[in-house]
């Protein structure tokens, strides 16, 4: 009998046991299969590891010291980097040449490795360029490409690339810090709750002054307003209280009088909605 047993194990071997327990062939096969989707889902869960680490390293100083240092670090870096491209308009400072263009260029290489990281790690490809904070780091890394065109020499000359390597782009650097500016969001808030009545207060001043253009055009000679546009910027400086000019008729004078007067009182509607707007979003900072 011990001796059918054996053959009994044999034949029905991974099918059951001599106790009547499950299989062993099918538990074998069945941690094989979780041991195959484990090593297949590897890949996937190291990805989700990176992304995970390197979105905190970007955006959590408080994730790391590697990410503390960086947050730290890197806004120091863009406005060198922007003092670096103004410095070379500074002909006598002798900021110029290969040493600054190298420099120009390892620090765009820098901008383009941090827009390549944040792309990364975004999960939806229209999110990351709805997200003005990113457009402004690829606005500020674009100036690589245009270095390129001019074969990574020192720009000179009164052309446009010139000018958009020397002017422009220190201005488009600096829009990389409003990702560092952590209440930047409450004013874009209060522009977003005033938005409606922005837009009829900017219909209102276009039309007062259009009017009062108008009326200084009709009353003043032509030696003295030769056009009505001429009219219009005099009346945009007198409403910005800069002044531009003096009437040459009582008429103009009387006109110009009442310009500062309306101007004043309707320059006081915006400042007091914007006011009252950024009061009631900085007293709510901490729910936004």
């Amino acid at each position: 009998r011990p001796w059918s047993i054996r053959q009994s194990m044999r034949r029905y071997a991974g099918t059951v046991t001599t106790n009547g327990d499950e299989s062993v062939k099918p538990a074998l096969t069945r941690r094989t299969s979780i041991e195959s989707l484990r090593e297949s889902a590897n890949p996937f869960c190291a990805r989700s590891r990176w992304v995970e680490r390197t979105s905190a390293f970007l955006d959590q100083p408080d994730s790391s010291k590697a990410a503390f240092w960086f947050a730290r670090v890197w806004p120091s870096l863009v406005v060198l980097s922007a003092l670096v491209s103004l410095a070379q308009n500074f002909g006598d400072l002798g900021w110029q040449g290969v040493q600054m263009v190298v420099c120009d260029v390892a620090i765009d290489i820098l901008f383009w490795v941090e827009v390549l990281l944040r792309f990364a790690v975004c999960p939806h490809t229209w999110g990351f360029l709805k997200s003005f904070s990113n457009i402004g780091d690829i606005v500020a890394a674009v100036p690589l490409a245009l270095r390129a065109a001019v074969g990574f020499r020192a720009p000179t000359g009164d052309a446009l690339l010139p000018f958009l390597l020397l002017c422009v782009v220190p201005v488009l650097r600096l829009f990389k810090l409003l990702r560092w500016l952590k209440q930047g969001y409450l004013f874009r808030r209060v522009l977003e709750d005033t938005r409606e009545v922005l837009i009829v207060l900017l219909f209102m001043i276009v039309q007062l002054i259009l009017i009062f253009a108008v009326l200084i055009y009709f009353v003043e000679p032509r030696d003295s307003i030769a056009s009505l546009a001429q009219a219009m910027w005099l009346t945009i400086l007198t409403v910005t209280g800069l002044g531009g000019g003096e009437p040459a008729t009582v008429a103009g004078h009387c006109v110009l009088t009442a310009l500062m007067i309306t101007s004043v009182l309707y320059m006081a509607m915006p400042i007091g909605i914007l006011g009252n707007a950024f009061t009631q979003v900085w007293k709510d900072r901490d729910l936004i």
